[in-house]
């Protein structure tokens, strides 16, 4: 997933996204499909970050 993914943002696979939707406070957004080293393409996920606006973002501006 590394190395597919972009600086400061948090690529997931689909067995990964599963997860998280049975916990609805996380955000995720379809990235689409991505050509995987040795399991070919897969549909891949970002994780955008938790709906509840009570926790705090900590984007790029932070660092």
């Amino acid at each position: 997933m590394e190395s597919n993914g972009l600086p400061l943002r948090i690529h997931v696979s689909s067995d990964t996204r599963e997860i998280l939707v049975k916990d609805s406070d996380f955000q995720l957004e379809l990235r689409g499909e991505v050509e995987m080293k040795g399991k070919g393409k897969q549909t891949t996920y970002w994780l955008k970050g938790y709906k509840d606006t009570h926790v705090p973002y900590f984007g790029p501006e932070y660092l």
